[in-house]
């Protein structure tokens, strides 16, 4: 059961925010004005710090949930409300650039694609929020902390005035028309939380939107991962959310080779810059 509050007229924008005992991270990252044409919509995962009350005082239109359903189920009960023609799924950790939504436009409808901002860290590095093909032993080998082999091998970066293709781009700041995802299926509720982002832009390939990082869209991501500490607890549901996965798609368990043609767009156009007018 949800109980939803607040709405806002003509929309072209809707921006999506799953929380789940949130309220400081989004007072700190949701604070300004938004154009008058874009909807923010919280779902609140049954939170018991005021998450839901922080997101309606800061201006959003708050679907308050009985129970945690997870960040895909969020989602898409946001998704199911959301009256734009565009859609931005947004954590409450990131502070969006407002002026750069006709880039993203642009973006979106010259290649029929799933768009991400390339996200920044809070001292205005660039965050490695696109990647390659998401075999295992990439994550592995990226999550040991290989820097320079992460960047050549994983990583998908794009400064201003270049925007590129990636395999994936993380769940922290995807977009897209709101017809496109709606017809790729939402977000997959198989999964509860991790590795959805995942599927999410794989079924987007499948279906023919490419997944594109834009660097003349920059927004800020705090990224305070949880996997970063050594509680047991958000492993554990990593390694749930990585087991669904590679069950799915067991070629990329070990190599893309096993999962697609090296010709084929995912894997042949992963990482290449793209020719856009969205500049």
């Amino acid at each position: 059961m949800s109980e939803i509050a607040g709405e806002r007229p003509h929309t072209r924008w809707s921006l999506i925010t799953v929380s789940y005992n949130s309220a400081a991270t989004l007072a700190a990252h949701w604070d300004g004005e938004r154009p008058g044409d874009v909807e923010w919509i919280v779902v609140d995962n049954a939170s018991v710090d005021g998450s839901a009350e922080t997101a309606e005082r800061l201006g959003a239109r708050v679907i308050r949930r009985a129970d945690n359903a997870g960040f895909a189920r969020a989602n898409n009960e946001g998704l199911e409300i959301a009256a734009g023609r565009y859609i931005a799924f947004v954590n409450p950790d990131v502070r969006v650039d407002y002026a750069t939504l006709p880039v993203l436009e642009r973006t979106i409808d010259e290649h029929d694609a799933i768009v991400a901002p390339q996200l920044t860290y809070p001292d205005g590095r660039l965050q490695p929020n696109g990647r390659h093909a998401p075999t295992y032993p990439r994550k592995v080998i990226n999550r040991l902390g290989f820097p320079d082999w992460s960047a050549r091998n994983y990583y998908v970066l794009c400064e201003p005035g270049v925007a590129r293709y990636a395999t994936w781009a993380i769940g922290a700041a995807i977009t897209g028309t709101a017809a496109t995802i709606r017809a790729i299926g939402g977000w997959d509720e198989r999964y509860f939380v991790y590795e959805e982002d995942k599927e999410f832009c794989l079924d987007a390939w499948e279906a023919g939107h490419p997944v594109i990082v834009t660097g003349d869209a920059q927004w800020m991501h705090s990224w305070a991962r949880a996997t970063t500490s050594l509680r047991l607890k958000p492993w554990l549901m990593t390694f749930q959310g990585e087991a669904k996965f590679y069950a799915q798609r067991p070629g990329l368990f070990l190599s893309k080779r096993l999962w697609r043609h090296r010709r084929d767009p995912v894997i042949a156009w992963s990482g290449r810059p793209v020719h856009t007018a969205a500049g």
